[in-house]
C-alpha cells in the first residue's frame, strides 16, 4: 500500500524516471528490512531485547549493501567506457 501511494505521487511530481528511481530504490531496501525483521523473530527472547535489535540491524546493514552493491548499474550499463 504505501509503495503505491509513494510512487503515484513521485509520478505526478516529478515524472517516470523519478517513480522508477523510488521503485528501484524500494527494492533494494525490502531484502534488507525482510532480514532485519526475520533476524528479529528468531533471537527476541526475554531480557535480550538490545542483542536482538543489534544483531538484526548488523544483519540488515550486511544485505542491505549487498543489495545495493549486485543492484548498481554497471559501468557499461551506465554509459561510461572502460
Amino acid at each position: 500500500m504505501m509503495s503505491t501511494v509513494l510512487v503515484g505521487f513521485a509520478h505526478a511530481g516529478s515524472g517516470r524516471a523519478s517513480a522508477v528511481a523510488l521503485l528501484r530504490g524500494m527494492v533494494a531496501g525490502y531484502f534488507g528490512f525482510s532480514v532485519f525483521c526475520v533476524t528479529l523473530a528468531l533471537q527476541l527472547r526475554p531480557g535480550a531485547l538490545g542483542s536482538a535489535f543489534a544483531l538484526a540491524l548488523g544483519c540488515a546493514l550486511v544485505v542491505h549493501l549487498a543489495a545495493r552493491r549486485m543492484l548498481a548499474p554497471s559501468p557499461v550499463a551506465a554509459g561510461s567506457r572502460v
